[in-house]
């Protein structure tokens, strides 16, 4: 295991400690920062599992995968994080990614995070959440980049 990866590890752990066992996990974009209603609180996750989702994140696509994802029905319910990833573009032209934020970020949230067993149940929850206010983001373009979590 890498340094950084293990040092990573290391502080999931702490905020783990810090928050009774949850993390706050969102939708960020790199400009906007994070995307309107679009968390949740992870609890007990296992840090490896939560540090492969990050990683996954930043492994490029190729060709073929990503002509099936932009081929797939956006009404389904995303099965992984890329899924989710593609919907969300496709659907308001932001990329964004899932993040873990500062525990402290959950009491600032809009509406209260709902709290989650797995990574794959926090995905569905997004996603979920995402289709509700899409009935509002499409007659406001804005929506999700008023930097309320």
């Amino acid at each position: 295991m890498s340094q950084e990866r293990n040092q990573a590890k290391i502080e999931i752990q702490k905020m783990l400690a810090d928050n009774e066992g949850k993390i706050f996990m969102g939708m960020v974009h790199n400009f906007y920062g994070p995307l309107r209603g679009l968390n949740f609180l992870i609890s007990n996750p296992d840090p490896d599992e939560l540090l492969e989702i990050m990683d996954l994140q930043s492994k490029p696509m190729n060709a073929d995968d990503a002509e099936k994802m932009m081929n797939r029905q956006t009404n389904s319910t995303p099965e992984n994080i890329m899924e989710l990833i593609t919907d969300i573009w496709q659907k308001t032209g932001m990329a964004s990614q899932l993040i873990i934020f500062p525990n402290e970020m959950a009491d600032q949230a809009e509406n209260p995070p709902k709290t989650v067993s797995g990574v794959k149940e926090g995905i569905q929850e997004i996603f979920k959440t995402f289709k509700i206010n899409s009935l509002v983001a499409d007659k406001d373009i804005y929506f999700y980049r008023m930097g309320i979590i």
